[in-house]
């Protein structure tokens, strides 16, 4: 049976993203089914159109001009769900991470429980994304088992994790991620209850989850020499701002959007915090959060 593409024009990507900001994209479509996905990637490719994947859009920075590009959320049968066999933990790449995690400790899985406090984000980008602890040397890639990608030939292909190079906030998939295989243990729920709370606890207590962010916006040093947020700090930087950016008085590797912020005042206040931080300690900053420039 044939499963119309439900393609809308002109729509705006400031609700989905966790910064508030952005433009329109051309195109924009869900994809509840591999079939839809590949006959989407087609028809972008037939309207020679760059294509991007949306997942929760906690990490991402959209530019205000409208973005002449196809934008797939991957969102239904195919890419939600959730299964167990034995100690591996199968999920699809467009559940919400937070769900994930709630499903793991429902069923006594332990692991992942770092990961407690993401906002909105899904597995897929948590995976491509390499997500994180920032203090402390946990990844998600870390527990992958496998994880299946969609590549440039619209061929279906799995990979081990021993074929796949995890670094910090990164990893060297290329393809659209459409589900990953987990390798857990089992833990007493009660146990695994206290640490999520605790990491959310911390994460409360030191990181900005009430107001617009897109969380961490540079890159720590992946060895732990320093942190992205004691620079800033030490540069003078926190509460600068620019328009309606400013850089967070609580955590000062945040951006918060604390009225109207455009891409243009995020984009000009991470250029200043890069140029002063390394007039004054002689290292250059890289960016965590992805931007979706217009072409």
């Amino acid at each position: 049976m044939s499963v119309k593409l439900e393609f809308k024009e002109n729509f705006s990507l400031k609700p989905y993203t966790t910064l508030k900001i952005g433009g329109k994209a051309r195109y924009y479509v869900e994809c509840r089914t591999l079939t839809m996905l590949k006959r989407a990637l087609i028809f972008g490719e037939e309207n020679h159109l760059p294509v991007y994947i949306l997942g929760g859009g906690s990490n991402l920075l959209v530019d205000n001009n409208d973005i002449e590009a196809l934008v797939i959320k991957l969102k239904g049968s195919d890419f939600d769900n959730i299964t167990i066999d034995g100690d591996c933990v199968n999920v699809g790449a467009g559940v919400i991470l937070a769900k994930f995690l709630q499903f793991l400790l429902n069923n006594k899985f332990t692991g992942l429980e770092f990961l407690s406090g993401i906002p909105s984000a899904t597995v897929g980008g948590s995976i491509f994304m390499n997500a994180g602890s920032g203090a402390l040397p946990y990844w998600i890639g870390n527990f992958i088992k496998d994880v299946t990608v969609l590549n440039k030939k619209n061929e279906t292909k799995k990979f081990h994790k021993s074929e796949i190079d995890f670094k910090y906030r990164k990893s060297n998939i290329d393809g659209i991620i459409l589900n990953a295989s987990f390798l857990l243990k089992k833990d007493k729920q009660s146990d695994i209850k206290k640490r999520m709370q605790e990491y959310l606890a911390t994460k409360k207590k030191k990181q900005v989850l009430d107001m617009p962010s897109a969380g961490s916006i540079f890159k720590n040093d992946p060895q732990k020499k320093w942190f992205a947020a004691e620079l800033i700090e030490k540069a003078g930087l926190k509460g600068k701002s620019i328009g309606g950016a400013i850089v967070s008085l609580k955590h000062s590797n945040f951006i918060v959007n604390y009225k109207n912020a455009t891409y243009e005042d995020v984009i000009s206040l991470i250029e200043i915090i890069k140029a002063e931080v390394f007039r004054k300690f002689g290292i250059m900053l890289e960016e965590e959060v992805v931007k979706w420039k217009t072409t």
